[in-house]
């Protein structure tokens, strides 16, 4: 079984527990900016791209949070890695609303990534 056969067992997963917890689809949206402008203050040009993606959403356990690299409001989100591959100049919606992607770190034990795992913060 290839990488990409074991992160598309993972996706299917991710739905088959939304299906059988009876609580939707467990998906985020990616919102993937427009191009970025010359100048980097400048605001992109256009409307971010949305991206849904079947995702698992986590709250960092006590012992993690320590106000500087973790902070309390944080989440990790386990995310789909059949689909796009996030950046940290992506945002990403979830239920309590909008988050800043802090970091990317694939899970790819045999080098193909089974999925991503983010570090988001309001």
């Amino acid at each position: 079984m290839s990488g990409f056969d074991i992160a598309k067992e993972v996706s299917e997963a991710l739905a088959e527990v939304a299906r059988d917890v009876g609580d939707g689809e467990f998906t985020v949206t990616i919102l993937r900016p427009a191009s970025q402008p010359q100048n980097p203050w400048d605001p992109p040009a256009g409307a971010p791209t949305e991206i849904v993606l079947r995702a698992m959403i986590e709250t960092f356990t006590q012992d993690q949070i320590n106000d500087t690299l973790i902070k309390a409001g944080d989440r990790k989100v386990f995310l789909d890695a059949t689909g796009i591959v996030p950046t940290t100049a992506d945002r990403v919606l979830l239920p309590e609303g909008e988050f800043a992607i802090l970091s990317v770190m694939p899970f790819a034990p045999a080098g193909v990534p089974v999925y991503h795992e983010l570090h988001c913060r309001r």
